[in-house]
């Protein structure tokens, strides 16, 4: 990545909302990847998998938990139209309880599964957004595995199907239903006890994203919502009404958003891309929800970008996999590339990071750590044996990966991170 444009702002500079512990929507607390404090191997070997538990069938949703809880969904291989919401045990690996959901097949990207979107959590519901025909679906289930609410989030049509996640905030939870059909497209908040609508926000992308938002908060407090699509690269939405604050306009031609942005030291970073590779990438300083400071473009990149993997910012550095599994460590101020060296395979997974260990899984289950430092240093690398269409998760202290067919948690032997 070169810096084709450096712009400094004078005035607000925003940091993204504090980690929190549970590991409770897609990448983790706050979106961001990263576990600091989590004790998991350093570089897992077989003896680490403290436990398998097989699924019912596929879905590339991620995992998510609470406490000693994963939750999951996945398709039922068996019974078309057939899906779940599995609980298991963190320590043991032991399934608690499945809710069923019955469904409408329809038209996806043969890499797709009716099981995509990961879903959120909190201490009393587990919330999901998916698919049914042409409608969206959002619904809430409680940790007994009872349905708690349903409602339909409106129309929905994009012959690749759908894979953006819930995100919860304020007693939100925030569903993005952006679709080129036009029709009830947009992001919209709900009432997390309720199902209720508290504001609906319109989206007009010339091609469907699936990429899951962000929260910033800024020196003033106020929460902005940041979307990335096309051709607004990212939009900004004040969290408690929906009200669009900024946009950065920066089409290119054919691509989409699927990769979610990425707050890196005092910027958002983010990228789309069409065809199985990146097209282009932006890092944006964002602008004050009063309209005074304007948000800037600061650098951008069209050269082994990401286009499905988010990377993961780590200090001043954002790290980087592209679709290609080419691994690389960007200096997030100016978007110079520090190293580039090649990972562990093609990718749609998203890099996390554990105490300054990067874990970066392949398509083709291969699961390599690294070091995240400004020198490329590898630490070793873990074959699942099986394909892997997923982003690890760190719960209860344990690294979780969902295979195509199975859940594993690797706990065991092997060095722990500092």
């Amino acid at each position: 990545m070169t810096s084709a444009k450096l712009v400094w702002a004078t005035a607000v500079v925003l940091t993204n909302t504090a980690l929190a512990a549970e590991w409770s929507q897609f990448r983790g607390p706050a979106g961001a990847g990263r576990a600091p404090e989590a004790k998991v191997p350093a570089a897992p070997t077989e003896k680490d998998i403290a436990w398998t538990l097989g699924l019912p069938g596929k879905g590339h949703s991620s995992p998510v938990g609470w406490g000693t809880k994963v939750f999951i969904t996945a398709e039922d291989s068996t019974k078309k139209g057939t899906r779940y919401l599995l609980c298991a045990d963190a320590r043991t690996g032991k399934e608690l309880w499945r809710y069923t959901d019955t469904f409408v097949p329809y038209s996806q990207h043969a890499h797709n599964s009716f099981a995509a979107s990961t879903p959120a959590v909190d201490a009393r519901r587990i919330y999901i957004s998916w698919l049914s025909g042409e409608e969206r679906k959002v619904l809430a289930v409680d940790h007994q595995g009872k349905k708690v609410w349903e409602i339909t989030g409106g129309f929905y049509k994009e012959n690749h199907g759908s894979s953006a996640s819930p995100i919860l905030e304020d007693g939100l939870v925030i569903i993005s239903n952006d679709h080129s059909n036009g029709r009830d497209a947009g992001l919209c908040a709900l009432e997390a006890e309720t199902g209720r609508v508290k504001w609906q926000t319109a989206t007009k992308s010339e091609r469907t994203a699936f990429s899951t938002p962000i929260v910033w908060v800024g020196a003033d407090g106020v929460k902005q919502l940041i979307c990335s699509s096309q051709p607004a690269a990212l939009t900004a939405l004040d969290v408690k009404t929906g009200k669009v604050l900024w946009e950065v306009q920066r089409p290119v031609s054919g691509a989409r958003a699927v990769g979610m942005p990425v707050a890196v030291d005092g910027l958002v970073f983010a990228s789309v891309g069409q065809g199985g590779n990146g097209q282009g990438a932006v890092a944006v300083r964002p602008g004050s929800p009063d309209g005074k400071i304007k948000p800037e473009l600061v650098w951008e990149a069209t050269n082994r970008v990401p286009y499905v993997p988010t990377p993961v910012a780590v200090g001043p550095h954002l790290f980087v996999m592209n679709d290609g599994g080419i691994l690389s460590c960007v200096r997030a101020a100016d978007g110079q590339r520090l190293w580039e060296e090649r990972g562990p395979g093609k990718a749609y997974s998203s890099l996390i990071c554990a105490n300054h260990t990067l874990y970066a899984l392949s398509r083709d289950g291969v699961l390599m750590t690294l070091k995240a430092s400004e020198t490329f240093q590898p630490l070793g690398q873990l074959k699942l044996g099986e394909e892997c269409h997923t982003t690890p998760a760190i719960i209860d202290g344990r690294l979780i990966v969902r295979t195509n067919t199975k859940l594993l948690s690797l706990s065991g032997t092997s060095p722990a991170n500092p």
